[in-house]
């Protein structure tokens, strides 16, 4: 199986700028010899089922949140440290309540004076001692003391500071006993127990995939070589964005992982996010991959077929020659160039020094660890 890392071929102009560097032939460039030369040949191979490619990607928690009291106060209890697992509910930290729990007291007391205001009146009504607009004025400042009540109840709520979700405390943003005011961030909660893992596709990848298949059956995985080198983890598709970044027109892909048992996975780690293409690009035929060395750009193939047209010496083994045959090209890989027709599987095609040969030239077969 071959393994390689995949490039797109952005444009029609970035390949032909790749295989300007590419040898160009003329068949009357070198006489037939009656003496063969040596060449190194290459197998026609069929690419493997599997066509990875492969994205540098970046860990987020799935979860986060940045803390802050809703009032200002003095911090009084912060005994939290980084990395320290905490529960929902969970208090992290308190601001001193002397002054709430005395604005709850008055307010307190100012609702119960008028309850008792608003009921002793409401008797006198009943006797015809007041008129009505008395009671209904009780009864408004009944209502507004049982609002300033309940308001100061939450004045002193808002003194502690409690874990909206369990999770692990990412950074601690201040000390005990400073002044805080409010909206400040305090502390910053991660829950870890999944990840968010985003990359950037280009659009073409993106375009491939959206059009062969459901993104939710997307085969993906992530290594992280920095600890666990060679072990690959599942990832689901979660979501990605409809526009693309400024400056490197990609798109973001974010996929979900459930951290293994026993690995320490953590935000802003680097891994590399493999995509299995097969998919995506069963429409793109691909018969193999040869190395850029291989190709020869005739002034036939630039007319006739375009910019993602070239041609191989392939050998001929009944007669020991070799033959100029035109190719169509797909993707550039790590490991050579797509080979998308002109080709069948088991046909030898020479590897390099492809400017001096000449069509029908006698050649007698190298050995290549990748070749014959």
């Amino acid at each position: 199986m071959l393994k390689f890392m995949l490039y797109p071929i952005t444009s029609a102009f970035a390949l032909s700028t790749l295989l300007a560097g590419c040898n160009f032939a003329s068949q009357e460039d070198v006489p037939n010899s009656s003496t063969p030369r040596s060449v190194k040949l290459i197998h026609v191979d069929q690419l493997s089922s599997s066509q990875q490619r492969r994205f540098p990607g970046k860990l987020y928690a799935s979860q986060q949140a940045d803390l802050a009291f809703r009032i200002s106060g003095e911090l009084i209890q912060l005994d939290l440290v980084e990395g320290q697992y905490v529960a929902q509910g969970d208090i992290l930290a308190e601001l001193d309540k002397r002054d709430a729990i005395n604005a709850l007291l008055n307010a307190k007391a100012n609702f119960e004076l008028a309850q008792v205001d608003f009921k002793r009146k409401q008797t006198l009504l009943n006797r015809r001692l007041i008129s009505a607009s008395d009671v209904d004025s009780a009864r408004a400042v009944l209502k507004s003391a049982e609002a300033s009540l309940r308001a100061n109840q939450d004045q002193l709520a808002y003194t502690t500071l409690y874990a909206p979700f369990s999770g692990v405390i990412g950074k601690v943003h201040t000390d005990n006993y400073q002044m805080i005011p409010s909206n400040q961030t305090i502390i910053t909660l991660q829950n870890i127990d999944t990840f968010d893992l985003k990359i950037q596709l280009p659009e073409s990848v993106l375009l491939d995939l959206k059009n062969s298949m459901n993104l939710e059956d997307i085969n993906a995985f992530a290594q992280f070589d920095s600890f666990v080198k060679g072990q690959r983890f599942l990832l689901n598709y979660k979501e990605h964005s409809y526009l693309a970044a400024e400056g490197t027109q990609t798109y973001e892909m974010t996929f979900t992982l459930t951290a293994p048992e026993l690995t320490h996975l953590l935000p802003g780690m680097s891994t590399t996010v493999s995509i299995d293409m097969i998919a995506a690009t069963s429409h793109r035929t691909s018969i193999s991959l040869l190395p850029l060395s291989a190709l020869v750009r005739t002034s036939q193939d630039f007319s006739d077929k375009g910019e993602h047209a070239a041609s191989v010496w392939v050998y001929q083994p009944e007669t020991q020659t070799l033959k100029l045959t035109p190719v169509l090209l797909g993707n550039l890989h790590a490991e050579g160039i797509e080979v998308l027709s002109g080709l069948e599987v088991g046909d030898q095609v020479v590897a390099n020094g492809v400017n001096s040969l000449t069509d029908k030239e006698l050649i007698k077969p190298l050995i290549w660890a990748r070749g014959v």
